[in-house]
């Protein structure tokens, strides 16, 4: 008998431990935030996209149950405890029942059993009153509502996680513009920085296990009302731009969404060759209007993006693969054209487009003549894909000619290249006039690679 009730404790046990295990759990985004040693951790997409805010206070709860931490729990401007993320701490302790934890509400802090301490300000007013020296000392930041967060409160807070060790900042938002003070000050700075987990979440149920019916009913009536404006609060995108942009958001969202199932058609491969060291070599592949591929790689030769390039078009001589030629492109055309003799064509973006009466350059006519309105097009639901793909600018000339915004205005702005974007672009570009090369350029490079 005692053998029996050892046995059925064990299993209780167990099952307690498995429950807690799941209770503990995060969407598998911000599963990656829990082991993380770097000092800088963002989220950013829609309403309920990852479960952004709920992850973050969850993550941090479960580390103040179980360690010493200060906590400060911030926004630009908070006029009451209601408008803080005091109610998402006590809802996290209660879904983790944890025992022990105290919630004076009163008095505006909350404690864990392990005595870490929790308070919720406001930053603008810490500003005003000069009392962001009380800060000193937290070793976890969290941000509310990031995207109003102004920069001088940033400039404030950054610094202080040099000054208590292992300190952390935390973020979670939906961005209202295109540049604002955290894409400015953290988003676009870091965004290769290995101190930095910056996490770019997908709508809907996509990266929140979470996602119900309900929220899906809500979510399927804006975007039949104002799809724009779907954009921004579900997609994570920023709120409807001007009228400069080259692309329709909406288009792009239906394009990504579209699976009509049909395998057929010419397939196509786009190159997009890396030039410096932020920069992503990107290989985009459709099969007739339906896009199969799109993979990124850093820091590889131009012989190993060659040799990637030809097996994306099944080692098929026959099948076009177009490559930004510019710069250290033109090494891959090189390779793959005469150690392949694969059927590659050459793009130079810099060089007069075709119909010079509507663009200045080759970029201009890819970005224009993409075909966004075709209704077989399938393009991958890819966060940054739609990023790019949207959030590029354009102008008149004084010829009233169409030109998109110079490439290192938009890394201004965005803080890298739009790769994904132009990989895909040429992967469909159909050049009217392709690069020649001389006899002799032939018999020089073919003696270069044997």
């Amino acid at each position: 008998m005692t053998k029996i009730l050892d046995r059925v404790a064990a299993e209780t046990e167990l099952l307690e431990l498995l429950e807690q295990e799941d209770r503990e759990r995060v969407s598998p985004k911000m599963e990656l935030a829990r082991n993380f040693k770097g000092n800088i951790i963002g989220a950013r997409g829609g309403r309920s996209a990852g479960a952004k805010t709920t992850g973050m206070v969850s993550l941090n709860v479960q580390e103040s149950n179980r360690e010493f931490h200060r906590v400060a729990c911030l926004r630009e401007i908070q006029d009451s405890l209601e408008e803080s993320l005091y109610q998402a701490v006590e809802e996290a302790v209660d879904k983790l029942r944890y025992p022990g934890w105290k919630f004076p509400r009163s008095q505006g802090y909350c404690e864990s059993p392990a005595g870490s301490k929790w308070i919720f300000k406001g930053l603008k007013d810490m500003r005003a009153a000069r009392n962001t020296k009380g800060l000193q000392g937290f070793d976890r930041f969290l941000l509310d509502e990031a995207a109003t967060i102004a920069g001088d409160s940033l400039d404030v807070l950054l610094p202080l996680l040099g000054k208590a060790a292992g300190a952390r900042l935390f973020f979670a938002y939906n961005p209202e513009t295109e540049i604002d003070p955290i894409a400015e000050k953290v988003w676009i700075p870091y965004s290769n920085d290995p101190d930095a987990l910056l996490l770019d979440m997908r709508p809907e149920g996509l990266d929140n296990p979470w996602w119900n019916s309900a929220a899906q009913k809500l979510s399927d009536k804006m975007k039949l009302v104002d799809a724009d404006l779907w954009e921004h609060v579900y997609g994570g995108q920023p709120r409807k731009k001007g009228q400069n942009a080259v692309m329709s958001r909406v288009l792009i969202r239906r394009a990504m969404e579209r699976r009509s199932g049909k395998t057929g058609g010419l397939k196509q491969v786009g190159v997009d060759v890396a030039r410096f060291g932020d920069d992503k070599t990107i290989i985009s592949v459709f099969q007739g209007m339906r896009q199969t591929a799109l993979d990124e790689f850093v820091q590889q030769d131009i012989i190993r993006t060659a040799n990637r390039a030809w097996y994306a078009a099944g080692r098929d001589k026959s099948i076009p693969i177009k490559v930004d030629d510019d710069g250290v492109g033109g090494g891959v055309t090189d390779y793959l054209r005469f150690q392949f003799g694969a059927n590659v064509i050459p793009v130079r973006n810099g060089m007069p487009a075709d119909d010079q009466d509507k663009y200045t350059t080759v970029a201009d006519e890819q970005w224009f003549d993409f075909p966004l309105d075709d209704p077989e097009l399938e393009l991958f639901d890819d966060i940054e894909l739609m990023a790019q793909l949207t959030n590029r600018l354009f102008d008149y000339t004084t010829k009233n000619q169409r030109k998109i915004e110079p490439k290192k205005e938009y890394k201004k702005r965005h803080g890298k290249s739009p790769d994904k974007a132009d990989a895909t672009l040429l992967a469909l570009y159909q050049p009217k006039n392709r690069v020649k090369i001389s006899e002799q350029s032939r018999k020089e490079i073919g003696a270069r690679y044997g």
